[in-house]
C-alpha cells in the first residue's frame, strides 16, 4: 500500500505533500491510521460493501476521515471519497435519501415519491463518479453509533441501485466507543440484520490511540521531519521555530521514551491505569508545546525531566479517562503559568 507518509517529501520537486485538515492543520499519520487504512483496502479487496471503525473520544477518527477524503494516495483503487454527518438522518427510507442527497451537496425536494428521492441519490452519485472516471464512492460517516438501526437497511439500497449501474459504494463507519459512568460497553453490541451485518460489518475494529512509546517516536518524528507547517510553508512547525537545534542531532523524537515514562507515571499516580492508550488530542497538544514553548527558550540544548513534566501537565493527559463519563469536580489546581509564562506542576 502506498502510505501517504512515505511521500510527504517529493525528492524530485522538494516540496511537501502534507494532508491539511478543514482548519487547516496539518494531519500527522499516526501508526493507527495506517492500519485503519490497510484494514479498509482489505475489507475492498474482500468484497465488502462497508467497514466499522470504532475507539474512545479524541482518538483521531475525525483527522481520520478527513485524511481519507483529502488524500487517497494510501488507496490502489480508483474511487472518490465523500463525508458525512449523522445529524438527521432519519430512519424511513425518503428521510434516509433526504439526508444521503444532503451530503452529497445538493438541497433535497420536498413532495417528491420515495422512489424519485431514490433515483436522485443515485444519479447523482453516478454522475459525480463518471465525471472524477471512477467507479466506487467512499462513504465516510463520523459518529455512525448515532445512526438508528432501523436505517441501516437503506445503505444496502443505495449499494443495490449503485451495482445495477455498474458501480458501488463503500461505507466507512466511524463509531464512537459508548461509556457509563463507570463500566466501558462495547460498540460492537450493535443490533444489525444479518444481511447488513454480513455486507457492511464482517469487517470490524478498533482504532487504537498512542500505546508505546514506539507509537510516540513514530508521532513525533513525523511532526519534526514530515508535516508541514502551513501549506506552502515548505518546513515543520518545531523546525521553523528552532532552526538552530535541526543542523544538529537534536530530535525531540529521541525523547519519546522518556515522555511515555514520564506520562505513564503521572497516570499511575493519579489513579489511571498503568498501561493504557493515550488519545491523539493530549499528543498533539504536547508536541506543539514542546515545540513552541520549551525548545525555543534561549540558551535550550535539551529535555530535562521539568520539561516533560511540563509538556504532559499542559495536554491534560493525567486527566483524561476514556472508560468514564463521570464527572468530578475538585478543587482548582492553582495558577498553571508562572514566571515568564511558564508552568508550574511540581512533581505532579
Amino acid at each position: 500500500m502506498n502510505a501517504n507518509h512515505e511521500v510527504n517529501l517529493d525528492p524530485d520537486l522538494g516540496t511537501f505533500k502534507t494532508v491539511f485538515s478543514e482548519r487547516g492543520e496539518p494531519i500527522i499519520e499516526t501508526v493507527a491510521m495506517e492500519e485503519a487504512l490497510t484494514k479498509i483496502v482489505l475489507a475492498i479487496e474482500k468484497g465488502y460493501r462497508g467497514i466499522g471503525l470504532h475507539s474512545q473520544t479524541r482518538f483521531g477518527k475525525t483527522f481520520l476521515s478527513q485524511y481519507i477524503c483529502k488524500n487517497l494516495d494510501w488507496c490502489p483503487f480508483s474511487c472518490i471519497a465523500v463525508s458525512a454527518i449523522v445529524r438527521a438522518i432519519g430512519i424511513t427510507e425518503s428521510a434516509f435519501m433526504d439526508w444521503t442527497i444532503a451530503q452529497l451537496g445538493q438541497r433535497p425536494i420536498a413532495r417528491q415519491s420515495a422512489q424519485n428521492r431514490v433515483d436522485r441519490v443515485i444519479n447523482t452519485i453516478e454522475m459525480m463518479l463518471n465525471n472524477a472516471n471512477v467507479d466506487r464512492l467512499l462513504l465516510v460517516i463520523d459518529d455512525a453509533n448515532l445512526i438508528e438501526t432501523a436505517a441501516l437497511q437503506h445503505f444496502a439500497t443505495l449499494d443495490n441501485e449503485l451495482e445495477k449501474r455498474g458501480k458501488s459504494i463503500f461505507v466507512i463507519f466511524l463509531f464512537q466507543d459508548n461509556h457509563t459512568s463507570d463500566k466501558q460497553e462495547a460498540i460492537n453490541k450493535l443490533h444489525a440484520p444479518p444481511q447488513i451485518r454480513g455486507r457492511f460489518f464482517t469487517q470490524f475494529h478498533q482504532f487504537h490511540g498512542i500505546r508505546s512509546a514506539k507509537d510516540l517516536e513514530i508521532f513525533l518524528e513525523r511532526f519534526e521531519d514530515d508535516a508541514e507547517m502551513a501549506p506552502g510553508a515548505g518546513v515543520t512547525l518545531p523546525r521553523s521555530l528552532a532552526p538552530h537545534l535541526y543542523d544538529g542531532a537534536f530530535r525531540i523524537a529521541k525523547c519519546s521514551q522518556r515522555l511515555w515514562d514520564c506520562g505513564v507515571q503521572q497516570r499511575a499516580a493519579a489513579g489511571r491505569k498503568e498501561f493504557d492508550e493515550w488519545p491523539l488530542q493530549a499528543v498533539s497538544v504536547m508536541a506543539h508545546y514542546i515545540a513552541r514553548r520549551i525548545i525555543t527558550r534561549p540558551g535550550f540544548t535539551e529535555m530535562t525531566d521539568r520539561d516533560l513534566k511540563m509538556a504532559i501537565g499542559y495536554s491534560d493527559l493525567v486527566e483524561y479517562d476514556s472508560a468514564c463519563a463521570e464527572l468530578n469536580f475538585t478543587p482548582d489546581r492553582g495558577n498553571l503559568a508562572g514566571p515568564e509564562g511558564e508552568m508550574e506542576y511540581g512533581d505532579v
